[in-house]
């Protein structure tokens, strides 16, 4: 199993950064985004997250995120932060992407070499009644909908597709927050190996073919 970066890069990279992703690839020619999407769309929070290359037609990558690391969700003036299991609640004080930024805040991330431009980060939606933090507008109509004005997952497992080069990036990130690197990185090793266990037992194909 194949993984990228290795250590010695990996220590490198933690020196500058303290939110780092860790993957492998496999074959891809057997799985697909909707079959992925279909069965983890039943026990929890995923999304699929198509990537258009200029004026094509067909996504160059495909982004399955599954077991978001923390959802933020809101409704008028108030926010919610999901994560560890735990919810904190607090007023929002002075509007949706402050709350977004504040949020980042704490993360130094790097990108690497020959992962897409989006490698992780927070996916959802913002409603149209989010546009009272900076318009003064009416927004006096009955709620039908019930939905959240916000709702925003942060993905650090990642399953995304390479449709040219026929590959699946398995992916999850390494957040520094202790002197013991190693340890980290053997977590996310171990994260990668449960992340290939659960496309097997999901998906019902036999073990995936892992690139050397």
């Amino acid at each position: 199993m194949k993984i990228t970066p290795d250590y010695n890069r990996f220590k490198k990279i933690a020196k500058k950064a303290c939110l780092i992703p860790v993957y492998t690839e496999v074959l891809s020619d057997v799985i697909s985004p909707f079959s992925l999407i279909e069965r983890f769309g039943k026990d929890e929070f995923c999304f699929l997250l198509e990537s258009i290359t200029g004026g094509e037609h067909i996504a160059r990558y495909s982004f399955v995120g599954v077991s978001p690391h923390k959802i933020i969700r809101s409704n008028s003036d108030n926010i919610e932060i999901l994560s560890g299991g735990t919810t904190k609640s607090r007023k929002i004080n002075r509007d949706i992407l402050e709350e977004i930024r504040r949020e980042l805040a704490g993360y130094k991330y790097v990108c690497l070499d020959n992962l897409p431009r989006f490698s992780g980060g927070f996916v959802g939606y913002l409603s149209y009644d989010t546009v009272r933090f900076f318009e003064d507008i009416n927004l006096g109509n009955k709620d039908d909908l019930l939905l959240y004005d916000a709702f925003l997952m942060e993905a650090r497992d990642l399953y995304i597709f390479d449709h040219i080069r026929q590959r699946l990036i398995i992916l999850t990130h390494v957040f520094i927050d202790s002197d013991n690197i190693n340890l980290a990185y053997q977590k996310a090793v171990l994260k990668l190996k449960k992340m290939c266990q659960r496309l097997v037992k999901n998906t019902g194909i036999s073990e995936p073919q892992l690139l050397k």
